[in-house]
């Protein structure tokens, strides 16, 4: 069996294949064309797109669990990602919509407000990831309740890629409660009227399983997650290959060539700050990575400019407050630096 028949990583299949909301725009450090997926990812990504199972992607924060969403979604046609970000009071409800009540409220104590069709109440709900991916699922005859009119054209029916991210901040047992609606593809809101007459406790919206939406879960690893949500979903541990960089910076950032002076600088570097017995307390990943050299670029520095001599102390200094993110990382790494510059 061909494991990259589905997704490939490539972005070549991007300029074959019909793609939807995906702006033809230059390569920057968001763009997800300029993502390189590693050979694992790309096998992990096509286990679960074959089983129809979540994927699960852990790794250190900046490595690119996230950027990967929207790579898959370009490459797959399916536009954007749609993301929904975790925190410690996420529910798994919160996943499909969310309902102003409070402006309703406010609404409902002015003198011209009015309500002709239940369905006006849509202009207090705002979707929330998975429960988006279901109704673009649909086709715009079975949801069109659910678009007002005047809204741009319906995009469905299609499959969407969900980015439910840093799902180890939610409370323990939200995880196991988001694999229950991932896996059921249905809800119900109170706040519309039931059109199917069957008695459900408001309007009742269900994926088709044919366009059933993809989804991606990341963790930084900051908890652990319950046995039970592990053995649903497809995992992948996503690591830093520093050997991918220039490879990287070169599709990323114009002017410097993955055989450049500069980048061959960076790279030793930024080596020394990963290294293990220099115990940083949040050694630098790819973002980091990525955004130093945008920095030194935007400075002035030229893609054949040696990082490595004493006349850049100031600027590499400076520098530094892209690569650390506290105290005690800031003052380890300056000296890290010092160091370097004399041929440490």
């Amino acid at each position: 069996m061909n494991l990259t028949r589905y997704y490939t990583g490539k972005t070549e299949r991007w300029a074959n294949e019909p793609r939807q909301d995906v702006a033809e725009v230059p390569l920057s450090s968001e763009d997800p064309k300029g993502y390189i997926p590693s050979n694992g990812l790309i096998k992990a990504a096509n286990v679960a797109l074959i089983l129809n199972r979540p994927l699960l992607i852990t790794g250190e924060a900046g490595v690119g669990k996230s950027a990967f969403a929207d790579n898959l979604a370009g490459e797959m046609g399916w536009g954007k990602a749609i993301k929904f970000p975790v925190t410690s009071n996420t529910t798994a409800n919160d996943l499909f919509f969310h309902y102003d009540q409070l402006q309703e409220f406010q609404d409902a104590n002015r003198k011209d407000f009015q309500i002709n069709s239940p369905f006006d109440r849509l202009r207090y709900l705002r979707w929330q990831a998975l429960g988006e991916a279901i109704l673009y699922s649909n086709h715009y005859q079975n949801v069109q309740n659910l678009w007002p009119h005047g809204e741009p054209t319906f995009p469905g029916p299609r499959r969407s890629v969900v980015l439910i991210d840093e799902i180890d901040k939610a409370e323990r047992d939200v995880p196991n409660d988001i694999l229950n609606q991932i896996e059921e593809l249905s809800f119900h809101i109170p706040q519309l009227p039931d059109v199917s007459q069957k008695g459900h406790p408001g309007y009742r919206l269900t994926a088709n399983r044919e366009f059933s939406p993809v989804v991606i879960l990341t963790s930084n690893s900051e908890k652990n997650l319950p046995d039970a949500f592990l053995r649903r979903c497809i995992y992948f541990d996503l690591q830093l290959e520093v050997e991918k960089l220039p490879e990287i910076v070169a599709k990323r950032i114009e002017g410097i060539k993955s055989d450049s002076q500069l980048l061959k600088d960076a790279l030793d570097f930024f080596k020394i700050l990963r290294q293990s017995n220099n115990q940083l307390r949040k050694a630098p990943a790819t973002a980091e990575f990525l955004n130093w050299l945008y920095y030194l670029r935007e400075v002035g520095c030229g893609p054949n400019d040696r990082l490595k001599v004493t006349t850049m102390e100031s600027v590499l200094t400076t520098s530094l407050a892209c690569l650390v993110k506290n105290k005690e990382d800031t003052s380890a790494a300056n000296k890290l630096l010092i160091a370097w510059l004399k041929g440490g």
